[in-house]
């Protein structure tokens, strides 16, 4: 049990480290937005519901919390709770350390140019492999997979779904592996469109069948103007469009449907 239990507080640490990378890529991405950015309307949603479970003292079972709902005009979200008497690890079968999936953005918008000189894709490399590094100094077992995405909305090019997604490197605790990999990705450059959905289902069909600690740390920088059932999107800048509407909504249902079935999303 004792185990257990300091592998969640490891794998706690290394979920609120990731955090603090990502928003600090996220505060570089800002302040190097584009024109075409700039000049779109946004609106702040809830785009997952987070959930999050937690064990019983003395191995009783477990407790989980899940947004199921939000009001934007008061800020308010409307929380789900569970119970059960079973512990969580009671299949003797079960993978308890961690198995993390960093799914990464490599659309054309990562090339967008900073005012430090450096493109997206270049800034989001080095904290990823910080990030990389930290997971193995806190939890040496835990089994890493890199998955990149991009995408096409039609025209010359037809769309092809989840195959605009590619597992780069499988689950792993090869960590120079990994970083190789980074340094690959950075190498090979940018492709395009922006197919968040089949990036976060490429890495759900490489996780263990009986993984417990499911966790995908997303790295983008735009808004989803492709998805895995090949929606027709004429216009990606629009986002009002039908077709945009539609690869935003099923990009969400993904995301819930993942978060509901006990994966962890850092995004």
């Amino acid at each position: 049990m004792r185990r257990k239990t300091t592998a969640r507080k490891k794998l706690g640490g290394i979920l609120r480290r990731a955090s603090l990378l990502l928003a600090a890529i996220s505060l570089v991405f800002g302040l190097g937005a584009s024109v075409m950015a700039s000049s779109q309307q946004t609106v702040l949603e809830v785009v997952q519901n987070s959930t999050e479970r937690k064990p019983l003292p003395d191995d009783q079972g477990w407790i989980q919390k899940t947004i199921v709902g939000s009001n934007a005009e008061n800020g308010e979200v409307t929380v789900e709770l569970r119970l059960s008497n079973t512990t969580i690890d009671s299949d003797s079968t079960a993978i308890l350390d961690p198995e993390i999936f960093i799914v990464l953005d490599i659309s054309p918008s990562m090339d967008f140019v900073s005012p430090n000189g450096l493109t997206r894709l270049e800034q989001a490399v080095p904290p990823t492999k910080t990030l990389i590094n930290s997971i193995f100094e806190e939890i040496p077992n835990a089994r890493v997979g890199i998955v990149t995405f991009h995408g096409r909305t039609g025209g010359f090019f037809p769309p092809v779904g989840i195959n605009q997604s590619q597992l780069i490197q499988g689950l792993t605790t090869n960590k120079d592996a990994l970083l190789s990999s980074m340094d690959q990705i950075l190498a090979n450059g940018t492709q395009g469109g922006t197919n968040i959905d089949a990036g976060l289902q490429r890495a759900e069909r490489n996780f263990s069948a009986n993984a417990q600690n499911k966790v995908i740390v997303l790295i983008t920088d735009g808004v989803p103007n492709a998805d895995v059932p090949n929606t027709n999107v004429p216009d990606p800048n629009d986002l009002s469009s039908p077709g945009m509407q539609t690869v935003m909504n099923n990009t969400r249902s993904t995301l819930q449907r993942l978060g509901g079935s006990g994966y962890s999303i850092i995004s």
